[in-house]
């Protein structure tokens, strides 16, 4: 069955719910958001003295997500969400959603419901410290010409606590998320997909495939408890790695914010297992305040990839060796409008690795500090 008799397949089992169920009309809208960031970066590479990353630059971070949404007269909604990355011109999220009294499903490419549900340290800075923007300034982060990180940058463990199983082997992959109804104050988030491919009908073989059978769990608590705001998240995941001598793989975080006249305190850990690659632990803490259209934070985070690199002998250097990074990131920004706020950040990176990727050399040694600003639009 093709995905579209899936999907007529799955319409017309819920409109059997009510057999009187008609549709109003289509609306779809068009959102996303245009993050451009721009800064002064200075940096050092142990291994490279001739390298020079130094300089201003202008960055930016583009989306365009399309948003067609129906509701039926027996109060279920049907939607979805298409997300153009503007940067490289692939599609990120696609999905499918339902929404009614049971709860919601999404079905499609996107993020595990532990993912979706998870709460780090609060972070105002337009540079954001969870999602690895500052490798875009130090290069800690893979990219062309560098190769002074292993294999636990984006959604690992090294420069965040929003990791998924795997690593970004399982960045948006076709899935089925289940989030209940919001019940005291408490959400339940399941997930299932059969193998990371993302926005792929391709048939994955899953003897061969390292990662496979993913379940995610997460489970968060929000809550108005007088003057204060309380925000709790957990979450938990496992796979399958049916290669030779493979193990399963799995995943769990937590984290919580609270909040009192404008302050908001908060933290995130989350940690990687049985990976070949993508062991890890990383962890997060921050205050923010907020007044008016201003807001201002401090965030510090430590990540760890614990075994990405290979033994070394002659350098004393055991296989497992590490990888770290440490960052602080301190930004305020302010809103001109609904959707648009200019802001400063600062930030100070520090990367250190045992040994060279392939085990042949000392390793990496990057440290800098950026200093910037930027614009925000999101609509």
């Amino acid at each position: 069955m093709n995905r579209f008799a899936s999907v007529s397949a799955l319409t017309l089992s819920l409109a059997v719910i009510s057999s009187s169920a008609t549709a109003s009309e289509w609306d779809v809208r068009i959102g996303g958001e245009f993050l451009s960031y721009f800064g002064y970066a200075s940096s050092d590479v142990s291994t490279d003295a001739s390298a020079d990353f130094d300089g201003f630059d202008v960055k930016s971070d583009v989306a365009v997500s399309f948003l067609p949404e129906i509701t039926l007269d027996n109060g279920l909604q049907f939607g979805a969400v298409v997300e153009l990355d503007g940067q490289d011109g692939t599609i990120s999220d696609s999905y499918l959603f339902v929404d009614a009294a049971f709860g919601t499903i999404q079905i499609g490419s996107t993020t595990s419901a532990g993912y979706e549900m998870f709460y780090s340290a609060p972070d105002a800075s337009l540079l954001g410290t969870n999602d690895g923007s500052s490798g875009d300034f130090i290069p800690f982060d893979e990219q062309a010409g560098a190769v002074f990180v292993g294999n636990d940058s984006g959604l690992g463990t090294l420069n965040s606590t929003f990791i998924e199983n795997g690593a970004n082997a399982n960045d948006n992959a076709d899935r089925i998320n289940y989030f209940t109804p919001r019940i005291a104050g408490f959400q339940l988030g399941l997930s299932y997909a059969r193998d990371p491919n993302a926005s792929s009908n391709a048939q994955v073989d899953l003897n061969n495939d390292p990662l496979n059978n993913l379940f995610d769990v997460g489970l968060n608590y929000v809550q108005e408890l007088g003057p204060v705001e309380l925000a709790v998240a957990g979450r938990w995941g496992t796979a399958s790695d049916d290669t030779v001598g493979g193990n399963n793989p799995q995943i769990w975080g937590a984290g919580a914010n609270v909040s009192y006249a404008g302050f908001t305190v908060g933290g995130s850990f989350a940690e990687q297992n049985n990976t070949p690659l993508s062991d890890g632990q990383a962890y997060d803490v921050g205050v923010s305040y907020a007044t008016g259209p201003w807001e201002m934070s401090v965030v510090y985070q430590y990540g760890l990839n614990a075994d990405d690199e290979q033994a070394n002998t002659a350098l004393s250097v055991p296989a497992g060796s590490d990888e770290e990074l440490q960052q602080i990131v301190v930004g305020v920004t302010y809103g001109l409008a609904e959707g648009v706020a200019i802001g400063a950040f600062g930030a100070y990176v520090d990367f250190d690795e045992d040994v060279s990727d392939d085990g042949s050399a000392a390793g990496d040694d990057v440290d800098g500090f950026i200093i910037g600003g930027g614009v925000s639009l999101e609509f």
